[in-house]
């Protein structure tokens, strides 16, 4: 059915656009901010992961988060997360969740 002029065509790219629940984020990034201390991840991947972190955390304390920036920093956060190597199997299911959980957070399939 076409849409009207007055109703806008669904956009796959909608959903990257739409709020976040920043309480959910802001238990994702306390929980992964304390495992971080025991990971086995590259100095390079923990530092991004602390950076990202910090730049939610930031955003949360705000008076208005900009929840694009959320998004983009649990986009970044995913991304260090996947790419990250020498994991032992134990990180890899802990980083599973945490994967599962952002794209629960994010709205992703």
């Amino acid at each position: 059915m076409p849409s009207s002029p007055t109703t806008p065509a669904p956009n796959p790219q909608h959903a990257s656009h739409e709020a976040v629940d920043l309480d959910q984020v802001a238990k994702l990034v306390d929980a992964l901010e304390k495992d971080l201390a025991s990971a086995k991840l590259d100095a390079a991947s923990t530092q991004k992961l602390l950076g990202e972190i910090e730049t939610i955390k930031n955003a949360l304390g705000s008076p208005a988060p900009r929840h694009s920036r959320v998004r983009e920093s649990l986009h970044a956060i995913r991304r260090t997360i996947e790419h990250a190597a020498g994991r032992a199997s134990g990180e890899v299911w802990r980083d599973a969740l945490y994967l599962a959980e952002i794209g629960r957070i994010l709205g992703m399939p």
